[in-house]
C-alpha cells in the first residue's frame, strides 16, 4: 500500500507505512518519504536477477525526476542508443513533481524487488 501523509505531521513531511516485522507482525513505522526513497533505491540494486530494459528505464527516469527534476539536458544523438533511451524516458516525466516521482519510484522498485528477489 502507498504511504500516506500523516495528518499530525503534514508540515514535517512524515509518512506512515505498514511494514512486516518478525517479532510483532504488522506495525506502523514513521519514515520520511526521502528516507524511504533512499532505502528502496539501495535495496533495488540488490536483486539477484536483472530486470528488463523497460523496467530499468522506468526506474532510471523516475530516479532522475525525483532527484534532479525536469530533464533540461541536450538530446543525445540517435546513434547513442542507450543514452537516447534514457533521455526519452526521463523527458516523458517532465512536469512530474518530486514527491510523485519518489512515490512512483518506490512503488516500481517494490514491484521489481518482489519479482526479481
Amino acid at each position: 500500500p502507498r504511504s500516506t501523509l500523516s495528518s499530525s505531521s503534514a508540515a514535517s513531511d512524515v509518512y506512515k507505512r505498514q511494514v512486516s516485522t518478525q517479532s510483532t507482525g504488522m506495525e506502523i513505522v514513521e519514515m520520511s518519504l526521502q528516507a524511504e526513497f533512499e532505502q528502496i533505491a539501495a535495496d533495488v540494486k540488490k536483486v539477484t536477477n536483472r530486470p528488463t530494459n523497460e523496467e530499468l528505464l522506468d526506474l532510471y527516469a523516475l530516479y532522475k525526476q525525483a532527484t534532479v527534476g525536469d530533464n533540461n539536458t541536450a538530446q543525445p544523438w540517435a546513434v547513442q542508443v542507450e543514452a537516447a533511451a534514457k533521455w526519452n524516458a526521463w523527458t516523458k516525466l517532465k512536469g512530474t513533481d518530486k514527491t510523485t516521482a519518489q512515490e512512483d519510484y518506490i512503488d516500481k522498485a517494490k514491484e521489481i524487488i518482489k519479482k526479481y528477489k
